[in-house]
C-alpha cells in the first residue's frame, strides 16, 4: 500500500484489519488526532495522520510508528495470522523495541506472555507483555457487560477529550454500549467488556496500571483492565465502542513521543 503523505508532516499508524472492530478504531483515531493536531504541529510540524488498515504482511512495515490489534475472536485471529508468515512478521515488528502496539480485548490476549486457559495445541500469541491472562474470563457473549472504570494514569487523566455525564452515575455503575462519554471527572470513564479477558497476574515491575474496574469479588476490590509496559499498551475492554477518545489520544501521544526520541 502506498501512502502519499509527506513523511515529515505525517504521523503513520496501523490497525490490524483482519477481523474485529478495526473500522471503529480508525474513526476514533481520526477524531482524536483532530483534537491533537494543533499541538503536534506546534511541536514538530506534524499536521496529518495516516491510518493504514493492515491486512497482509506487506502492509506492516517500518513506516508505521504504531499498531492497534483490535478485539474480536482470538482463536480466529490466530488462524488468520498463521497464514503466509503474517504472525511471524507481526511478532518481529512488535518486538523491534521501537514501535508502539496497543491490544484491545483479543489483542491483549495475543500480546500476553502467558495465556492460562489455552485451547488444544495452544493459542496464537505474539507475547511481549509480561502478564498472564485468562480468555473469556467472564463467560459467553451474553455475559458481556458495561461498567464505569477508574482511570489511574495521570497522562490518561489529563487527556480530557470527552464531555461530562450526569454526576449521579455511580462508580461501578453500568452504561449502555456507545453511550455518551461517561467521565464525569478525570478519574472515570466508560468500559465495554465483550467476552473480555482478565488479567490474572503481572510478572514485571515495568507494568504500569492505566485503569481498573471495581470488583468486589476480588480481595483487593479492583481488577486491572488497562496496562502499559514500555511501548506496549493493553486494555481488556473496548474504548473504540464509546465516545471517550482519551485512549486513542493517549496511543497517538505515545507514538508521537516515540517518533520524537533522538536516534541512538
Amino acid at each position: 500500500m502506498a501512502d502519499t503523505q509527506d513523511d515529515d508532516s505525517c504521523l503513520r499508524v496501523g490497525v490490524l484489519a483482519v477481523q474485529g472492530g478495526f473500522s471503529e478504531h480508525r474513526v476514533c483515531l481520526q477524531k482524536a488526532f483532530a483534537i491533537l493536531r494543533d499541538q503536534f504541529q506546534t511541536i514538530n510540524g506534524i499536521g496529518k495522520l495516516v491510518v493504514r488498515e493492515v491486512r497482509t504482511p506487506g502492509d506492516l512495515d517500518e513506516s508505521l510508528g504504531g499498531l492497534i490489534i483490535p478485539g474480536g475472536e482470538s482463536t480466529t485471529l490466530g488462524i488468520v495470522l498463521e497464514r503466509d508468515g503474517f504472525g511471524d512478521k507481526l511478532r518481529r515488528w512488535v518486538n523491534l523495541g521501537s514501535k508502539v502496539t496497543w491490544g484491545t480485548c483479543a489483542g491483549m490476549i495475543v500480546l500476553s506472555d502467558k495465556i492460562v486457559d489455552q485451547r488444544g495445541a495452544g493459542q496464537f500469541a505474539i507475547g511481549g507483555l509480561h502478564i498472564s491472562t485468562s480468555r473469556n474470563a467472564y463467560g459467553r457473549q451474553v455475559d458481556s457487560f458495561q461498567q464505569i472504570i477508574n482511570i489511574i494514569d495521570p497522562q490518561l487523566k489529563q487527556s480530557m477529550l470527552c464531555d461530562p455525564v450526569p454526576d449521579n452515575t455511580p462508580p461501578g455503575g453500568t452504561v449502555p454500549t456507545r453511550a455518551p462519554p461517561t467521565c464525569s471527572d478525570l478519574n472515570r470513564g466508560p468500559g465495554v467488556f465483550i467476552r473480555a479477558p482478565s488479567l490474572v497476574d503481572t510478572h514485571s515491575d515495568d507494568i504500569v496500571t492505566l485503569a481498573t474496574r471495581n470488583c468486589p469479588d476480588r480481595e483487593e476490590g479492583v481488577e486491572i483492565v488497562g496496562i502499559r509496559q514500555g511501548l506496549l499498551i493493553a486494555t481488556s475492554f473496548h474504548p473504540e465502542l464509546t465516545t471517550d477518545l482519551r485512549w486513542h489520544a493517549y496511543f497517538l501521544r505515545v507514538v508521537h513521543d516515540q517518533r520524537n526520541r533522538p536516534t541512538p
